[in-house]
């Protein structure tokens, strides 16, 4: 959890008991903090913890995000498929003319 980046390591405190946890650097999930918590046959998972009602689940391992970041991610992913079909077509050109000259120094030779 220390590597994970987003997150910070914090007490959190429910129903009056406090817990080691990390909470969201982003305040947009200001009310949600990881905890690791031992269930009733003693193993031990990540979960997350609502403040706002109390609810505490097992942690999906899904990365909280904005839709910001949503949307930032969405564009970059288009401009690599840009970039992507811009090389392929430079490819293409590039064996297309190496073919061709190919092609035009086996036909001066004979």
């Amino acid at each position: 959890m220390k590597n994970m980046t987003g997150l910070i390591q914090q007490q959190i405190t429910i129903d009056d008991v406090e817990y080691d946890g990390w909470v969201f650097e982003d305040e947009t999930f200001s009310n949600y903090s990881l905890l690791y918590l031992m269930d009733e046959k003693g193993d031990i998972h990540l979960y997350q913890y609502e403040s706002t009602e109390g609810v505490i689940q097992l942690y999906s391992g899904a990365a909280a995000l904005k839709q910001e970041s949503v949307d930032e991610m969405s564009n970059e992913l288009n401009m690599m498929r840009i970039a992507l079909i811009a090389v392929s077509v430079i490819a293409i050109i590039i064996l297309g003319v190496g073919f061709y000259f190919y092609k035009k120094k086996l036909s001066l030779q004979h």
